[in-house]
């Protein structure tokens, strides 16, 4: 007859593999995380469907229907989160523990043993699967406040908290199949809206620090992106007036200025102020301006 004792203990395993394996931007840990299962199938109910949001909907079913299946296989050998438990209670233990008759010793050593073998495998997997999967090169707008991009890949839960919370629904759940270490984190998209100057809910439902808690008045000096303009289609090079980027600006970072005596007066965008909140991308009707990330332009 089956019995739980057959299947061996994966958490655990997965528990090394993850940690060594998130050196090198593979966010194994974070992606099985019970959390990120249970609140990327209720964010599926309030976000258009798209891949990454029906697969996150896949998540918390396929548990618990591991769960019925196998009852308590998840909790006592698969979750790398409940593994990381035990290891913790069994390391401690260990070593408060009074060593009679070398027993604790030769437990410690056992102990470390396994942690060798699987943190070299996680190693191996973190060289390995990098190059077999390679990840993007192109970077991505996130929310104001957000840390570094690789610390932010790897502390987002994709809970979805930012998402369902911003006012003019410019994030989304980022689903570049290129980039595996960034897959379902928020990502800024302007379409119908842009960043609120006076908006800090981000930044306040955020769990797990990756987009840092500021005040609506911090956010000039919060930079997400810069905004480029591609002049071709600019309507001042139509003898069109128009300044609609400059009024809509609330960070007076656009001017309406004399460029050269063949194309007259173009929007001159001011990079220091210029924070990427998209006002004026939204706003231009020739949409010729557009948003790019910090890294996209060197502006650091």
């Amino acid at each position: 007859m089956f019995s739980l004792r057959q299947i061996p203990a994966i958490g655990r395993w997965l528990v090394y593999l993850s940690l060594a394996a998130s050196v090198f931007g593979f966010p194994v840990l974070m992606l099985l995380d019970p959390m990120s299962l249970f609140h990327g199938f209720f964010s599926a109910f309030a976000e258009k469907q798209s891949l990454p949001i029906v697969l996150s909907l896949m998540g918390l079913p396929l548990l618990l229907g591991i769960h019925l299946v196998f009852p308590g296989i998840w909790c006592s050998k698969l979750c790398p989160l409940g593994g990381l438990q035990d290891e913790v209670f069994k390391i401690g233990k260990l070593f408060t523990r009074k060593n009679e008759k070398g027993e604790a010793k030769d437990g410690v050593a056992e102990v470390g043993r396994r942690a060798f073998l699987f943190s070299g495998i996680g190693i191996a997997a973190g060289l390995t699967l990098p190059g077999v999967i390679k990840a993007s090169e192109k970077s991505y707008l996130r929310p104001p406040g957000s840390v570094s991009e690789k610390l932010f890949n790897f502390l987002c839960v994709r809970c979805g908290n930012c998402i369902k919370s911003c006012p003019t629904n410019i994030l989304t759940h980022r689903a570049d199949s290129s980039d595996y270490s960034s897959w379902m984190v928020p990502e800024v998209r302007f379409r119908d809206g842009y960043c609120l100057e006076d908006c800090n809910l981000c930044s306040r439902v955020c769990p797990s620090g990756s987009i840092t808690l500021f005040s609506p008045d911090a956010k000039k000096q919060l930079f997400m992106g810069l905004a480029v303009l591609q002049p071709e289609n600019c309507l001042l090079t139509q003898n069109k007036e128009c300044d609609r980027c400059k009024t809509a600006c609330p960070y007076d970072a656009i001017s309406i200025e004399p460029v050269t005596a063949s194309i007259g007066m173009l929007p001159v965008i001011y990079s220091e102020k210029c924070v990427g909140c998209g006002a004026c991308a939204v706003i231009c009707p020739a949409e010729t301006i557009v948003i790019r990330p910090l890294s996209e332009n060197n502006y650091l």
